[in-house]
């Protein structure tokens, strides 16, 4: 049996990281892709409405999130299953320099980020609930 992403044991296919399907042909993260919007929760900002979008990160388990935070960066995260992490990185917006780390997962067409970003010094915590 040919299992591409994975290894066979008792001819079934057991994925490496990253990868489902029954050859483990199908890199996980694809399903997640997209436009999500909804409810971005601030405790400095407050709350604010944010189409989010998902997509590609630099290698099989990452993916970017472009304009989290209401800005246009990209911010880079690592898959696990259904569920990822932001692990501290420095993100420009502008002229405005922040650092950004959290965690989050999918549920069905439900992205949910719990993140903090700190800039000039000063935290702030957001959790975001978006669908798409």
């Amino acid at each position: 049996m040919d299992c591409g992403n994975g290894t066979c044991e008792k001819g079934e296919c057991i994925c490496d990281d990253g990868y489902e399907g029954a050859s483990c042909q199908d890199l996980s993260r694809d399903k997640y892709l997209g436009i999500y919007t909804g409810t971005e929760e601030c405790s400095v900002q407050g709350t604010s409405t944010v189409s989010v979008v998902v997509d590609e990160g630099y290698n099989d388990l990452s993916i970017l999130f472009e304009n989290l935070f209401n800005t246009n960066s990209e911010i880079q995260a690592t898959m696990s299953g259904s569920s990822f992490t932001i692990p501290l990185q420095t993100n420009y917006a502008g002229n405005v320099i922040f650092n950004v780390v959290g965690s989050g997962h999918f549920s069905g067409n439900q992205l949910v980020v719990n993140y903090t970003v700190e800039e000039d010094g000063e935290s702030e915590s957001c959790s975001v609930t978006l669908s798409r």
